[in-house]
């Protein structure tokens, strides 16, 4: 059975697609990591992504924030819907959404497509099922020491060549 998307494919000529199941990688890093990408182009996404590792630059934490601490980082993702102070630097996540971007860049390869063409059009990110573990206490308890994998799609389509409207005056910069 072919893998389905979270998504309709409109031209798959134009539309590159990846995923991975069952990434090692926590759920809620990964869903705040993945958030950040849409709309960028791919190769705008792996030099954020590298810069989140070197942590020159931060993933604002919106929905799963409890606890996060705050961060001068983070201002730069304010907006009329969301005031964003808070921010983490999730390296793992970073590291696995990089490797799923490269492959997007492949298979835009095998397409014929140019890689620096593409913009991430639908991400998505998914619980998997919770691997159970258990850690060994003092005085012969057991306590739960779960891990939250996830299931990562991402699309990217060409860009589509703005082109203006009759009677519309372009400007160039040079």
């Amino acid at each position: 059975m072919p893998k389905s998307y979270n998504t309709n494919i409109v031209d798959p000529a134009t539309t590159v697609k990846a995923c991975l199941s069952n990434a090692r990688v926590s759920f809620k890093n990964t869903r705040e990591t993945c958030s950040t990408l849409r709309g960028r182009t791919v190769e705008g996404c792996i030099a954020y992504l590298n810069d989140v590792i070197a942590k020159k630059d931060c993933v604002p934490m919106r929905r799963y924030a409890s606890g996060c601490g705050n961060t001068s980082q983070a201002a730069k993702y304010n907006s009329r819907e969301h005031r964003c102070t808070r921010g983490r630097w999730p390296k793992k996540s970073a590291e696995t959404v990089i490797k799923i971007l490269n492959n997007i860049k492949n298979n835009a390869v095998n397409k014929s497509l140019d890689p620096a063409d593409l913009v991430i059009q639908m991400v998505s990110v998914n619980k998997a099922p919770k691997i159970h573990g258990r850690i060994f206490r003092a005085h012969g308890r057991v306590n739960a020491f779960n891990s939250s994998p996830c299931h990562i799609q991402m699309v990217a389509v060409k860009r589509s060549e703005s082109v203006p409207v009759d009677g519309e005056i372009v400007q160039v910069q040079e």
